[in-house]
């Protein structure tokens, strides 16, 4: 680690958008079930009694770019 910043989970996936850092698929999708919470409850009555689906993404290389394909996206089997 190189550096520290506090972010909501909406900012945090906005700069990985961005590009300005990085962030695993799985940790994005996280972030963004707690997108909105105003507290530490509320996020987890949030997801306390959702489902967890096991998700295979599918990574393909466009070139020298990653892309990481999710079950739905044109191009996932």
């Amino acid at each position: 680690m190189t550096d520290l910043k506090w972010l909501t989970p909406a900012e945090a996936v906005d700069a990985q958008r961005r590009g300005e850092i990085t962030l695993r698929n799985p940790t994005v999708k996280n972030l963004m079930l707690f997108d909105g919470a105003l507290t530490t409850a509320e996020a987890l009555d949030g997801v306390r009694h959702r489902e967890v689906r096991t998700i295979r993404p599918r990574v393909i290389m466009e070139g020298d770019q990653r892309k990481v394909l999710m079950p739905g996206d044109p191009g996932y089997f």
